[in-house]
């Protein structure tokens, strides 16, 4: 198994050579890419690539390239990534056909179990407030101090409240997720990060709460793929 840092050059060597054809140096990844380690470090991670076999390094002065076994990683990765952006797919398809179908209370808590994270579906036109996911946000703050997780706990409470003085402002604002991170329009505590999105229509508010460590990548892709689906 190889450590997340240790895949990321794996895949950015493998990335790098296929474009150009030149051979993977340290100094070559280090000007291209961010990995928040030096040359040197990057090296080394080459070096212990090149150890199991990932690269071969044709002459001794020269850079490296891939071997068959970096390639097969390298495609087993794509399978893998498509598989999961299908996965996501059908999730997305399957919870928008739920809002077409009315099942809200049913939407949100699928939504908040696919995310890790509290999802609140709000109607700005009858005011009615769906949550989920309370349990999943509370595990998921970096924090033990009961003075934060009250503070969360009343950011909770208090969110259709907020919604309801919040939500006029939100109607006329573009249909792409606004992202909050520490305070936000509906919560308070410093702990968390809010993502809003609009759907079902436009009349419909989406709102997903998490610590401020979650994935925002996911989080915000598949938010975007429920604000597509659901209008489509």
């Amino acid at each position: 198994m190889l450590g997340e840092r240790t895949r990321l050059i794996l895949e950015a060597s493998i990335r790098d050579f296929i474009e150009t054809g030149h051979p993977i140096t340290s100094a070559g990844l280090y000007r291209k890419h961010d990995f928040g380690i030096k040359p040197a470090m990057i090296r080394w991670e080459l070096h212990d690539l090149a150890g199991k076999e990932f690269f071969e390094q044709p002459h001794p002065s020269g850079g490296r390239t891939p071997s068959d076994k970096a390639y097969r990683f390298f495609v087993e990765e794509l399978l893998n990534e498509i598989e999961h952006d299908i996965r996501e797919e059908k999730k997305a398809r399957h919870l928008a056909e739920m809002l077409f179908q009315g099942r809200r209370k049913e939407f949100i808590s699928e939504f908040a179990e696919a995310l890790g994270l509290l999802g609140i579906c709000y109607d700005m036109d009858s005011e009615e407030s769906h949550e989920s996911g309370l349990a999943e946000l509370m595990r998921g703050i970096d924090t033990n101090e009961r003075e934060h997780l009250l503070g969360v706990a009343e950011d909770f409470e208090m969110i259709p409240k907020r919604m309801r003085r919040r939500a006029f402002r939100w109607g006329d604002e573009p249909r792409e997720p606004e992202v909050f991170i520490g305070k936000s329009p509906v919560t308070e505590s410093s702990h968390l990060s809010v993502i809003v999105g609009r759907v079902g229509g436009g009349n419909l508010l989406l709102v997903a709460v998490g610590p401020k460590r979650m994935d925002y990548e996911r989080s915000i892709h598949f938010i975007k793929r429920l604000m597509a689906d659901s209008e489509a």
